[in-house]
């Protein structure tokens, strides 16, 4: 296999250290950094005062035990809710406050290393349109932007984002075989840097190649199902659980 023999050169730590932690928090992205992840990916929603946040359901219900969705409350009042995902660990880290994306720009400062991935949620897009929430997200991430690639289902941001920019874009797309069907010529058209899809609708056999992209499958901790799919021509595994995956493809390497 021609790629790197370390695991932290292609994994890539799913909205954190998700399995050990509540995602997409502070506390999760930090641990995450603790165990040497060069890659993490993040989720962004606005506020209803249109401020970023770092969260991914479309309600508050599984993770905060909170009516409503994001965009209902202000951050002020976001801030008043426990992000800490009862359904996994009870009471283990209530109090754990959603996380804003100044916070982890703030932090990402002492990692210059490491790449941030910034997923733009459909639900903030639909409610603030597109240039809005480009243009907030844009905003904050600049002290850091050359860290950073904006990816999202949205591929009306992302053609946004391209003509407004020169940042690296990631195109995310649940199912392989719409990429190279249905979607590809406007998937072209757009020439991502990256391509995310789902890592249970890849073919079963044959080279994986899309474009020019480098290609990132989810949700995978299985470390002989990552290596089998690296073998094949994918780039990067997105796991929730970032240290068991280096530890046991370490070993299998």
């Amino acid at each position: 296999m021609d790629k790197s023999n370390k695991p932290e050169d292609y994994l890539v730590a799913h909205r954190g250290y998700t399995q050990c932690f509540p995602e997409n928090t502070l506390l999760a992205v930090q641990a995450a950094l603790d165990e040497g992840a060069k890659y993490i990916e993040i989720d962004i929603q606005l506020s209803a005062d249109k401020q970023a946040v770092v969260f991914h359901d479309r309600g508050l219900q599984r993770l905060c035990q909170q009516t409503g969705a994001i965009h209902d409350y202000s951050l002020q009042t976001l801030r008043d809710f426990s992000s800490y995902s009862p359904d996994r660990f009870k009471d283990k880290y209530r109090g754990e406050k959603i996380a804003t994306l100044d916070e982890i720009v703030a932090l990402f400062l002492s990692y210059p290393d490491v790449t941030l991935f910034v997923e733009l949620k459909r639900i903030s897009i639909d409610k603030f349109t597109a240039d809005i929430v480009l243009d907030i997200v844009n905003a904050c991430l600049q002290p850091i932007i050359n860290q950073c690639v904006l990816i999202s289902y949205s591929f009306d941001i992302l053609e946004l984002s391209r003509n407004k920019t020169s940042h690296p874009i990631g195109a995310v797309l649940d199912n392989w075989a719409l990429a190279i069907t249905t979607e590809y010529k406007r998937l072209a058209r757009m020439n991502p840097e990256y391509f995310f899809c789902d890592i249970a609708s890849l073919p079963d056999k044959g080279e994986l190649k899309f474009l020019d992209s480098k290609i990132i499958t989810y949700e995978c901790i299985d470390p002989d199902k990552a290596i089998s799919v690296l073998q094949r021509g994918v780039n990067f595994i997105e796991t929730f659980d970032i240290k068991k995956m280096m530890q046991e493809i370490a070993g299998k390497w």
